[in-house]
């Protein structure tokens, strides 16, 4: 079978949140975001892959104020963030189609990226970089080349280029700082 992201999620979306509330998943990214986002000015925030908004709340929690958008291709998963989320902007789109000309002041993806196809990624990643007008921050899965049979191992590094301002390892995933 051959895994299409946009298809799995949308199907996977309906028990996602169970799954990583019962796993304990739900904050574990937090700490290293933060460490970096701390230091960075900004009112507005794009979260690629919202998923049910785990992030998009502690962001919300972490910056009140902050103008929040999330972005996911799972219905259930948008709507589940709706409800954690209430006063944020959600739009249900894949992100490999989604095309827009808005901008944020930050653009974030954690452990979403590694979910696009290697065909998608560079055009995932050059649009992030258009949505955002300071910052962009990515946490993903950092084994360039190793792919399983629901994530890829790209090669963030030269993707991302001299936009590249910092790297920090977190596990097995590194937390990258990327400016448009």
């Amino acid at each position: 079978m051959i895994y299409h992201p946009a298809k799995y999620w949308r199907r996977r979306g309906k028990v996602y949140e169970a799954e990583a509330v019962d796993g304990g998943w739900v904050d574990v990214e937090n700490e290293p975001l933060f460490k970096i986002l701390d230091g960075l000015p900004f009112e507005s925030v794009l979260e690629v892959g919202c998923g049910f908004g785990r992030v998009g709340a502690a962001l919300k929690r972490h910056y009140p104020g902050i103008h929040y958008t999330g972005l996911d291709v799972s219905p259930d998963m948008v709507d589940s963030a709706l409800r954690r989320i209430p006063d944020s902007g959600l739009i249900c789109a894949d992100v490999a189609t989604w095309t827009s000309n808005l901008q944020w002041d930050l653009v974030v993806a954690v452990s979403v990226l590694g979910h696009i196809l290697p065909t998608d990624i560079e055009n995932v990643i050059a649009k992030m970089r258009k949505w955002a007008r300071y910052d962009v921050v990515a946490i993903d899965w950092d084994d360039v080349g190793n792919s399983t049979s629901f994530q890829f191992g790209h090669d963030y590094r030269r993707i991302y280029g001299d936009a590249l301002i910092s790297e920090v390892p977190y596990g097995r995933q590194t937390v990258f700082h990327v400016r448009p």
